[in-house]
């Protein structure tokens, strides 16, 4: 089978942020979620609100695609310690996410189409919904900053961009616990900085599987 290109780590990478935007674009906006009346009028934007939490969902999918992106490039280089303890979180953490949006996303709108109000939802789930995207923030973060640490040791990306990377996801896990709609705009801004940036580096990678040194250049790329 043959080895991932360039490109294709690349468009894994960039893909999570793309569809993530997409979804949080969708959604709308809710200006306190603590407020449960003001969840459930925007839940009443029932198209809006499903397709936006789907989109959303279907990214945190992505997102382990992009985990196994970062982790071919460790691999490949010899770096398998990262991996084993970054990729396995990013996972359980896309996963708890997956979970979550897709409770908000659905619950609401069947508790509406079975003739309740969809504040009976929020207000029975509230705390058990917040603490599955707690859990999945902090794997997936945490996961994530590992496979980074791992990359900056391999050049990816140069090292000058790489603090404004660290702290963009640090940045991720702070917005996700911002309890307002707003702070899902800076979540989808820290996921370009943090997948764009570390995509457009893959795609000028020229790693050998034993150092992640371009044969030609002699460098880390």
């Amino acid at each position: 089978m043959p080895l991932p290109t360039r490109s294709s780590r690349a468009l894994a990478m960039v893909s999570f942020p793309v569809v993530l935007t997409l979804g949080i674009l969708t959604i709308p906006v809710v200006v306190d979620y603590r407020d449960h009346d003001l969840a459930a009028r925007a839940a009443t934007h029932s198209v809006r609100w499903f397709w936006g939490h789907m989109f959303t969902g279907a990214a945190f999918g992505l997102a382990t695609v992009a985990a196994c992106a970062m982790a071919g490039c460790l691999l490949r280089t010899r770096h398998a310690r990262w991996v084993y303890v970054g990729m396995p979180m990013m996972a359980v953490g896309a996963a708890l996410h997956a979970v979550g949006l897709g409770a908000d996303g659905i619950a609401p709108l069947a508790v509406i189409a079975g003739g309740g109000r969809a504040q009976t939802f929020f207000d029975g789930s509230g705390g058990l919904v917040s603490g599955v995207f707690l859990a999945g923030a902090v794997a997936f973060g945490v996961g994530l900053m590992v496979q980074l640490q791992g990359l900056f040791r391999i050049g990816i990306p140069s090292s000058r961009l790489q603090p404004m990377v660290f702290l963009s996801a640090i940045a991720f896990m702070g917005f996700e616990a911002v309890p307002s709609g707003w702070g899902l705009y800076g979540v989808a801004g820290a996921s370009w900085v943090v997948f764009g940036t570390v995509a457009a580096s893959m795609w000028r990678w020229h790693g050998s599987p034993q150092h992640g040194v371009d044969p030609e250049r002699g460098g880390l790329q």
